[in-house]
Order: structure tokens, then sequence, then C-alpha cells
């Protein structure tokens, strides 16, 4: 019972996964980004495409990381209700049409505060096995990033 401090496990098919610890390194910060961003880095924008293409305002300014890709998060899910992942066949075809056909050596993910973006990196690791690849999230993702001005957008 997770509310107890026991730890979560959920099973679909033959794939059974357990809440685990998440090794802090997973964790990136506004700098790290500029740098994914000055070594051409992969970085996902984990939102929905009109949040990538600066249709919705969300979050006080419009656009994307510069140099990010859009991968919606809702394409890694499997029905109208969000409540299963994709399978691994979908969730291939879907990081492939975001330009990821094969695993990135490292990739970085973000979205509005930091929730959603997970989706990603649950995908590439439990689903795809891209256990080499060096994943990270922007947790402060686009609600730090907006606030600083300093910081640049694109449409």
């Amino acid at each position: 019972d997770v509310e107890e401090g026991e730890p979560a496990v959920v099973q679909r098919e033959e794939c059974v996964l357990e809440q685990g610890e998440v090794p802090e390194k997973a964790f990136v910060g506004k700098e790290d980004v500029r740098k994914a961003m000055e070594m051409k880095q992969p970085i996902i924008h984990a939102l929905p495409r009109p949040s990538f293409e600066g249709v919705t305002d969300a979050y006080g300014r419009r656009g994307h990381i510069p140099s990010a890709t859009c991968l919606p998060f809702p394409s890694l899910l499997n029905d109208a209700a969000h409540s299963t992942f994709a399978t691994p066949e979908e969730t291939a075809a879907v990081f492939a049409a975001a330009g990821y056909p094969t695993p990135p050596p490292t990739f970085t993910t973000y979205c509005g505060a930091g929730i959603t973006a997970t989706l990603p990196l649950f995908a590439a690791l439990n689903i795809l096995d891209w256990n080499d690849t060096q994943l990270s999230l922007y947790d402060g993702s686009l609600s730090e990033w907006c606030a600083d001005p300093k910081c640049a957008l694109e449409c």
C-alpha cells in the first residue's frame, strides 16, 4: 500500500513495474539544459503539439525550448482514458516519428512542471529498454524556463 510506505507494484501482461529510487543525476537544471542545447543533445518537449507550436500560453510565454523536438506524452498512451501505455511497437513508432528511431546516447525531457515529462523517460527505460541511454528530466521545465526572460523560446 503506497499510502503506508509500501512500494507500488503494477502488473501488465508479463511486465511488472515496481516503484523504486530515482538516481539524483536524473534531474537536471536550467544550466544543464543550456549545455545540452550547446552540445546539440536531444531535448524532448513532452507536452501536446499546441504548446510546442506556441498556440497555447499556459506558462506566461509561448513556445518551446530551442532545438527541442515534440514527443507529446499522450502519444505514449493507448486509449482515450490514458490508463495504459502503448505497446512496445507503438512506442518505438512514436519515438521514431519524433526523430529517434534508435536510442540516442542521451536525452533530456521537459514539460510544464516536470510531471508529464516523466512519461517519455519511463517509456524509454521500461518499454523500449533503452538502458544504455543517459536520460534526464528538467524538473523545472517551462515553469522555470518561462519565468526567466533571458531563456529563449521558439514557436
